[in-house]
């Protein structure tokens, strides 16, 4: 895949469709999603207005990648809820691999916060392009920050972006840390062990043994097989067994790691719609102690 930012833009694209549903069916409203994206992924995003068509686009990325959409979608609506339930006591927000996430725009208080989006050059460079063109500027509370997690130490680009060690911070690593090397993930944990006491984290997984094959499904297998084709390789998985011990090991303490059940569980009275959902992914939300 020549296109680094092909990801960040297709998860955009989706979670920007989600607000074509009518309020009593959709999980969230994204419409910023849509005015960051380029021309084409509008006129793209344009037609999938249409039901029908994107219920048949959905059906077939849906037989490509079985349940990765309704994942994406459910960990969307979870992560929005975690942030506003934490807004009146965090100080700052900092989204890791942040590709064109909107949460820094589309949520009453988060302007009164620092928010640091993190990601690669290349994605940051489009995303730039975005805002400018829907805020005529960056908004002053959004700070956009450059870095290759696999090259670069977050520590020192984030003091050069005047990062807040001493501050109340909720950090958001969403959907990637299956894609990055394992050295680099935990270079990003050594990292939580400096945040504040009380900042709180949210990173998502895949499971160690869908990563190294030695638990694998076929759906997991033809989910990985069209990820390779894109050009991605996971290198990357976290054993649940051992979350907590990691957690333990860099001062942070477990509120909850939740998937596809918990997902099912706390949403399904929100949509009548049958979403399919990867279970290969979970969620991590921990506190700094």
């Amino acid at each position: 895949m020549k296109d680094i930012s092909y990801s960040a833009l297709s998860n955009a694209a989706l979670r920007a469709a989600e607000s074509y549903y009518p309020e009593d069916e959709r999980l969230f409203y994204d419409r910023t999603a849509f005015y960051l994206l380029p021309p084409l992924w509008k006129l793209f995003l344009k037609l999938m207005k249409f039901s029908p068509l994107r219920e048949m686009i959905y059906s077939k990325r849906d037989k490509e990648m079985p349940g990765v959409i309704g994942n994406l979608l459910y960990r969307t609506k979870y992560i929005d809820d975690v942030l506003k339930e934490n807004l009146k006591e965090i100080e700052q927000l900092l989204i890791l691999g942040s590709g064109f996430d909107t949460r820094a725009y589309r949520f009453d208080g988060v302007e009164k916060l620092k928010v640091f989006e993190v990601d690669h050059p290349q994605t940051i460079s489009k995303k730039r392009k975005g805002l400018k063109k829907l805020y005529k500027k960056i908004p002053d509370h959004v700070r956009l920050v450059e870095i290759d997690f696999d090259k670069k130490k977050l520590e020192e680009v984030l003091l050069d972006n005047n990062f807040a060690f001493n501050k109340k911070t909720l950090v958001i690593w969403e959907g990637v840390t299956q894609y990055i090397e394992q050295k680099s993930v935990d270079k990003i944990f050594d990292f939580f062990a400096e945040l504040e006491t009380g900042s709180k984290i949210l990173f998502s997984y895949v499971k160690k043994g869908i990563v190294d094959g030695s638990d694998r499904s076929e759906v997991d297998q033809q989910i990985i097989s069209f990820v390779e084709e894109m050009g991605l390789d996971w290198k990357t998985g976290i054993e649940s067994s051992k979350i907590e011990t990691i957690l333990n090991d860099n001062g942070l303490n477990l509120i909850e790691d939740v998937g596809r059940e918990e997902y099912k569980k706390r949403y399904s009275h929100l949509t009548s719609r049958e979403i399919n959902i990867y279970a290969g992914e979970r969620i991590v939300y921990a506190e700094k102690r």
